[in-house]
C-alpha cells in the first residue's frame, strides 16, 4: 500500500507534536509505569503543511508554535495517523533568532 498525502484546507494547520519539549526529568523516584505526569494545557507542534488561506505570517515548514493541546485532532487513516490544529488555536509562534 502506498502513504497517502494529506493535504490540509479550511485554514487547517498539518502538524507534528514537538515531544522533545515533553521529556520529563529523572528525579530518581520509582515511579508505576503507567504513570504520566499532568499535561499542559498547551503543546509544542511543528507545523509540517497548511490550508492556503491560512493567514499566519510569516508560515513555513518546520516552523514551531505553541497551541492550545485540547484543539489537536488526531485523525487515523488506514493505519497513518496525522494530526491537525485550526489557526484560531495556534497562540504564538516560536521564532529563534
Amino acid at each position: 500500500m502506498s502513504e497517502k498525502t494529506f493535504v490540509p484546507v479550511n485554514r487547517h494547520l498539518l502538524i507534528e507534536l514537538d515531544e522533545t519539549q515533553e521529556e520529563r526529568p529523572d528525579h530518581g523516584i520509582l515511579l508505576p509505569e503507567d504513570y504520566a505526569p499532568k499535561q499542559s494545557e498547551y503543546a509544542v507542534i511543528k507545523i509540517l503543511d497548511w490550508a492556503e488561506d491560512v493567514k499566519i505570517q510569516p508560515i513555513e515548514a518546520d516552523l514551531k508554535a505553541i497551541v492550545q493541546r485540547s484543539m489537536i485532532t488526531e485523525i487515523k487513516h488506514h493505519g497513518q495517523t496525522i494530526n491537525l490544529i485550526l489557526e484560531n488555536y495556534v497562540i504564538c509562534l516560536v521564532v529563534e533568532e
